[in-house]
């Protein structure tokens, strides 16, 4: 089985192969604005904590249930549409989404401290619907891995961008600064989808998968397997981002300094979404995908272990380009093993769900006052993941078992 058996999830027609190549940069587009709202919270998680705790007076545990709040919220909305995100016109949904973010983060600059409680589940409402219809579009691609890699090349400047503002905010400012950040940010990126929308045809991405007549069903074994792959991975993730700020500050990188590392290994990290463009599959689902999870749990393992302020900032400068390469390949084989849409939205919303305990465990970690754990939690998370990864890929390959039928 090759990536080419799940390439196209409509009917084979003369007519729907030309409108899927045309479709590919609204696909793009589309995609990359959804993520670009979708993964706000995440982006500016550190400094939210930090802001939470030093200008709203909050523990390290509070402030990281709140933001856990927030992105379960994310998660569990992004999971109910998934089940049923292939009945709609994508791109309406994830423009709903956008205007449900955009009056949240509004809500929440103009009055944090009594909108904080009322307006983040808002926001993650909004966010989580964007998260939902932006990665199902992702499954009326031809090729779902190497789109979602030219996704992340355009996130790529957005992340700087982020990066860049969000550590003099929280530094400078209240935490009502951070959350105008992403209304103006949620702004932008609407702008981009109602102009996507309006030059959209009527065969367009929002539309292919609405012409499935039969919704095929995702053999149980298979699904939790993603699942839990999913799971591991972000959860990795979510708690070592989590402890970015603050580690750095008890290795006395100061905040500029941290942002420019950041900001470098976004650049550094285009190289992983190039090279899933350049490899494809072209060694094979197992080995590309079992390489790819070893790759970024190595460079995690070296985030968290070492105790040097020049070795941590080097270490980042990897982060970023061998996390979304290894998370492409894992986006591939949710489409591998559903072609309708649905398991990818769900993961999606996954990765969201398994963020929401990373700020928890990592406030934990912090009001124990040791970061020791780290690097335990780290390896067996990495592990996990490698082991998950490999099964799913297995049984993708395997011609014998049954996929979406």
């Amino acid at each position: 089985m090759n990536a080419e058996d799940h390439a196209l999830p409509v009917e084979a027609s003369t007519s729907n192969l030309l409108a899927g190549w045309r479709d590919e940069p609204t696909i793009l587009l589309s995609n990359f604005a959804a993520n670009a709202i979708a993964y706000l919270p995440a982006l500016t998680l550190p400094w939210t904590i930090g802001a939470l705790m030093e200008h709203q007076g909050l523990s390290g545990s509070m402030a990281g249930l709140i933001a856990s709040a927030e992105l379960g919220c994310i998660a569990a909305v992004t999971a109910l549409c998934g089940t049923f995100i292939d009945r709609f016109d994508r791109l309406r949904v994830v423009i709903l989404g956008a205007v449900l973010s955009l009056i949240a983060t509004l809500m929440l600059a103009v009055m944090p401290g009594e909108a904080l409680f009322v307006a983040m589940p808002l926001s993650g409402v909004g966010f989580g619907i964007c998260c939902a219809a932006g990665n199902a579009i992702t499954a009326s691609s031809r090729d779902p891995a190497r789109l979602s890699a030219r996704s992340w090349i355009l996130m790529m400047p957005w992340q700087m961008l982020i990066w860049a503002a969000a550590p003099w905010i929280g530094a400078h400012g209240a935490v009502s600064g951070l959350f105008a950040l992403q209304a103006a940010a949620v702004g932008v990126m609407l702008l981009l989808l109602i102009a996507v929308r309006h030059a959209s045809t009527a065969t367009g991405p929002a539309r292919v998968l609405t012409r499935l007549k039969d919704r095929p069903r995702l053999a149980a074994f298979p699904l939790v397997l993603i699942i839990l792959c999913t799971v591991a991975f972000w959860l990795r993730d979510a708690t070592t981002w989590s402890l970015v700020e603050r580690r750095a500050t008890a290795l006395d990188v100061d905040g500029a300094t941290l942002s420019a590392v950041l900001s470098i290994g976004t650049v550094i990290g285009l190289a992983g979404p190039a090279a899933t463009i350049w490899l494809g599959l072209r060694f094979g689902r197992l080995w590309t995908v079992v390489g790819s999870q070893i790759l970024v749990g190595l460079v995690f393992m070296a985030i968290a272990l070492v105790a040097s302020p020049v070795l941590y900032c080097v270490a980042f400068l990897f982060w970023s380009g061998t996390s979304i390469f290894a998370w492409t390949y894992i986006i591939e084989m949710t489409i591998a093993l559903d072609a309708s849409g649905r398991t990818t939205a769900i993961c999606s919303g996954l990765v969201f769900g398994a963020g929401a305990f990373g700020p928890l465990i990592g406030g934990l970690i912090l009001d124990s006052g040791s970061v020791s754990a780290l690097p335990v939690v780290i390896g067996c998370l990495s592990v996990a993941t490698i082991g998950f990864a490999q099964a799913v890929a297995r049984r993708i390959s395997a011609p014998s078992v049954p996929q979406a039928e």
